[in-house]
């Protein structure tokens, strides 16, 4: 997982052929852009841009993907993202192949990040994450998801 300020998005650029299409997409992002689903490359990149309230963490669970990267974007307001190693968590669901992801119960010990906004998490399928969950008082979050796909 990288944790980073989107001013420092060009240091990451050799990470993916698409890494400048997705952070200039992030760059001129417009925070009255409807939630939904936008295609900036086909399947191999996409936005989903989400407006909600973060919930309590106890009321999520964590998840990874097989297929793509997620780059997690807060435009607006705040978040704590938490992960952990795949290897440290537990139950998971079968592999849901359409919507790319897999479910899990977590660890024992698991690390918080915070995402305020300009901030991205950039994750890979080896890192578990549960994102959206509640940090302080309840506000109003509008984040991109990037997703990047890897094969």
């Amino acid at each position: 997982m990288i944790l980073d300020h989107i001013s420092n998005a060009s240091i990451y650029r050799s990470l993916h052929p698409l890494w400048e299409q997705a952070f200039d997409y992030l760059r001129n992002f417009d925070l009255r852009t409807p939630a939904g689903r936008y295609d900036l490359a086909g399947d191999s990149l996409y936005a989903l841009v989400q407006s909600y309230t973060p919930a309590d963490p106890a009321t999520k669970r964590f998840e990874s993907h097989r297929r793509y990267a997620d780059i997690q974007y807060v435009a607006s307001g705040d978040e704590h993202i938490w992960f952990a190693p795949l290897s440290e968590l537990r139950q998971p669901t079968p592999y849901d192949v359409d919507r790319d992801f897999i479910l899990y119960d977590g660890p024992k010990h698991a690390t918080a990040a915070v995402l305020t906004p300009g901030m991205f998490a950039y994750l890979l399928p080896d890192d578990g994450h549960k994102p959206g969950c509640l940090r302080e008082e309840p506000k109003q979050v509008i984040k991109v998801v990037l997703k990047v796909r890897l094969q």
